[in-house]
């Protein structure tokens, strides 16, 4: 009966490094993020392309739009250089002004969730030059947002 029963039993979908990352971020409780602005959250660093949060959310938005529609990305578009900035610093945008931590992080959330899923479905289904190679180039992004998912 056993035999029979691992035979013919569905096997669970393994979990891919991009449902890990999705997972995590679903975890993360934007609320948690009021207090991003006190000292005690001062010493806390993130590892990120951009400035701020509103320049992340801002890329995330383009090439969310770039991969559903296959529009092919200019590699100028692509960051390539990491930052590392305290916590605090990562919700002031370019003007100086504190950003709010809890929606800018939702939004942000949403955004990496949704560019995530899509990334993996077109990995998957669409194999035309420019999937292909947007997929190629936000290679850097994927694991960046990994990392900034754990980090949030």
């Amino acid at each position: 009966m056993n035999l029979f029963k691992r035979w013919f039993c569905k096997k669970e979908p393994k979990l891919t490094p991009i449902g890990i990352t999705i997972g995590i971020l679903k975890a993360v409780d934007p609320n948690s993020l009021r207090s991003v602005f006190s000292s005690d959250m001062s010493i806390y660093r993130v590892h990120t392309y951009f400035n701020n949060i509103v320049e992340y959310s801002k890329f995330l938005k383009e090439v969310t739009y770039s991969l559903e529609y296959s529009v092919l990305i200019s590699t100028q578009k692509i960051p390539t250089d990491i930052k590392v900035l305290y916590k605090r610093d990562f919700y002031v945008d370019s003007k100086n002004r504190y950003i709010d931590p809890v929606s800018s992080s939702k939004e942000f959330i949403d955004l990496a969730i949704r560019f995530l899923t899509l990334y993996e479905e077109k990995e998957v289904n669409d194999r035309d030059y420019n999937t292909e190679r947007n997929l190629y180039l936000l290679n850097g992004v994927i694991s960046n947002i990994h990392i900034l998912s754990k980090e949030l």
